[in-house]
């Protein structure tokens, strides 16, 4: 099964919350879930892998991840 990536920086806490409360979500179709320290200014880089046929809108609708 191929895995595209995604990722989005992140820099308001709630958005990183929502992605840490779907992260068993992710993982139950086959995918994957970092989330970087937070940096100095507060920005949290979350990369992510999702098998082909599912899409970051799925799991994180209005966070905006972009393919790498």
């Amino acid at each position: 099964m191929k895995l595209i990536q995604y990722q989005a920086l992140l820099g308001n806490p709630r958005n990183v919350a929502s992605v840490r409360a779907r992260i068993r979500d992710v993982e139950h179709v086959g995918g994957h879930v970092e989330i970087a320290p937070p940096t100095r200014v507060g920005m949290v880089l979350v990369m992510i892998e999702l098998p082909e046929g599912y899409i970051p809108e799925q799991f994180f609708p209005n966070i905006p991840f972009y393919p790498i």
